[in-house]
């Protein structure tokens, strides 16, 4: 169909009657611009617009179709050709319109999408149910826009980008899980155990494990090779104080103060961390933690510490190769707590079952996890294991100790009353936190030094109904036992 023959015909047949493009246009309902275009050949009349049009130019529908006057002879001949060319032109135009509403659908589709990731979090239903529409309108606009092909390539075409969509959902959301964190938003089922939610999803699960609690993390099962009593846990952040991590701050020298520095702010408590100090002539590194919570049901004050202090001295050992001695300062703010304990290398090296194997060429990613982090959640292999590197080891090097309240310092030095508190303590047992009646905190510190006159040990002394404290709550005895203790140190 000539679109420019038609409308200079049109405009020839305006003038002769004439007609100003505003007034056409008001005789039909339409705009000026509509009147504009249809004369300059841009388009074409509405197919409901031709017998109004023609009626008011005084001209038939096959005429005005062919752009000219016609004969008798000429107007049968064009009658059939015009028809056709009127179908084929309002085909390609619905095609057109057809091709415009599927760009808006598909703009709509993805959009939608953009806000189910964005606006609402992955545990929320929402982003299922908006994925779920926005893959609905996604395959009507790419029907739409597929409408000129036939209907074998148009098939093949759907299928193949219906199925990118969808694919590109999935690695977005998988990239989401991996970069930020979060629970995958296509899950098909949901599975829930203390502390711990298992997310299936069709191409991999993830564990949110240490649910709703600050050391919360995600652990990405892509083989999906494990359940919920093989998956790798941790009582810390896994995804930033595990191996994997904390490797890049594998370091020959516990000097160079910039690494050791960012190491341990990836250890557990790293956040508290006021400040470090390294003795270079004697690789001793001291590490000040200050700390802000009151002693509550999440955090159980004590246990969580001991975990800490494992965990951050062997992985210290492990990773920075000439570390000798390890100093730790933790005052905490809230519950008036000061504890401070010192530990060399030779006793982790030779005590703690399994080090050796975990500095083994460099250090081993495997022996790390096996002899580390998976026996860090047993909770009598952190308790004794604490009690013999760092306590019992402490007091089996204590040659004096010093006494603190309120400022006033009384020295023990006598080896008989050195000898009875450390066996009253090597004989208390551990008190659990249902045991405690009361708590006075007592304001005294006792200070345990070594031949060298180093403090290696700081605990702060606990006043108990019917037991006594030591860093925290750590040891009971008798009312017997608890009277001598204070008899001696007062």
């Amino acid at each position: 169909m000539e679109q420019e023959k038609i409308g200079k015909f049109i405009l020839k047949l305006r003038k002769k009657k004439n007609l100003t493009q505003a007034s056409l246009a008001e005789l039909l309902g339409v705009s000026e611009k509509s009147v504009s275009n249809w004369e300059n050949g841009r388009n074409m009349p509405d197919l409901a617009l031709l017998k109004p049009l023609c009626e008011i130019l005084d001209v038939s529908i096959n005429e005005l179709l062919s752009g000219e006057e016609l004969t008798k002879v000429e107007y049968q001949n064009k009658l059939e050709e015009n028809i056709i060319n009127t179908i084929n032109y309002n085909n390609e135009k619905n095609k057109k319109l057809n091709r415009i509403v599927g760009f808006i659908l598909l703009f709509i589709s993805i959009l939608l999408e953009c806000i189910s990731f964005i606006i609402f979090k992955s545990e929320s239903s929402w982003p299922s149910i908006l994925t779920f529409i926005s893959l609905i309108i996604f395959l009507i606009s790419i029907i739409k826009i597929t409408n000129k092909f036939k209907y074998i390539k148009r098939t093949i075409i759907c299928s193949i980008t219906f199925i990118l969509f969808v694919g590109i959902i999935f690695l977005t959301d998988y990239l989401n899980v991996l970069n930020n964190q979060t629970a995958p938003r296509f899950a098909y089922e949901k599975e829930y155990y203390d502390n711990m939610v298992i997310f299936k999803n069709p191409f991999y699960n993830v564990y949110q494990i240490n649910k709703d609690l600050s050391t919360e993390y995600y652990f990405i099962d892509l083989k999906k090779e494990y359940d919920k009593n093989t998956v790798p846990k941790s009582p810390f952040n896994r995804n930033k104080a595990g191996i994997d991590n904390l490797i890049k701050y594998k370091y020959e020298y516990c000097n160079n103060k910039d690494n050791t520095k960012a190491l341990i702010k990836e250890l557990p408590m790293g956040e508290y961390l006021d400040n470090i100090e390294i003795d270079n002539d004697n690789n001793h590194l001291t590490i000040n933690y200050v700390i802000n919570y009151f002693l509550n049901d999440e955090y159980n004050f004590d246990y969580d510490l001991k975990t800490t202090y494992l965990y951050n001295i062997v992985s210290l050992f492990a990773l920075l190769d000439n570390l000798e001695y390890i100093t730790i300062n933790t005052t905490s703010t809230n519950f008036d707590e000061n504890i401070m304990i010192t530990i060399d290398r030779d006793t982790i090296y030779n005590n703690y079952y399994g080090f050796k194997y975990i500095i083994r060429n460099g250090i081993d990613k495997y022996y790390f996890n096996e002899f580390l982090e998976k026996p860090i959640n047993d909770y009598y292999f952190v308790t004794n294991t604490f009690k013999e590197l760092i306590i019992d080891k402490a007091l089996n090097e204590t040659v004096k100790i010093e006494k603190v309240q309120n400022n006033n310092i009384k020295t023990i030095n006598n080896k008989e009353d050195i000898e009875e508190i450390k066996n009253i303590i090597f004989n208390s047992n551990g008190i659990s936190q249902n045991a405690i009646i009361t708590l006075e905190a007592s304001n005294l510190y006792l200070y345990f030094y070594n031949a060298n006159d180093e403090v290696i040990l700081k605990l702060k002394l606990y006043s108990i109904t019917s037991c006594f404290g030591i860093s925290g709550k750590e040891y009971c005895t008798d009312s017997t036992s608890k009277d001598k203790l204070y008899s001696i140190i007062d």
